[in-house]
């Protein structure tokens, strides 16, 4: 959403120079005839490639099967699950 709102906010400021300065040519001028609405196509598709990063690296990364990361012995994370299991129960 960052990302997103400096995209439009870098549009738009760089129009407001462009005017205010009378800037015809160059870099500026080109991002500044940017339409808005070829803004929110780039918007959707950063979003959409943003989705598709995260489930490959869900899928392939084995991320639902890692379980906890923990740094304990295994007597102690045994006995920690143990007692969770009583409180809840």
């Amino acid at each position: 959403s960052v990302a997103m709102a400096l995209i439009i906010v870098t549009i738009e400021l760089n129009s407001v120079l462009v005017e205010q300065f009378d800037i015809t040519g160059g870099p500026l001028a080109a991002i500044a005839d940017v339409p808005l609405d070829y803004a929110g196509y780039g918007i959707v598709a950063l979003f959409l490639v943003s989705w598709i990063v995260a489930a490959a690296i869900w899928r392939f990364g084995h991320v639902r099967n890692a379980g906890p990361r923990t740094s304990l012995p295994e007597t102690l994370r045994v006995a920690n699950m143990t007692h969770l299991a009583v409180v809840f129960a």
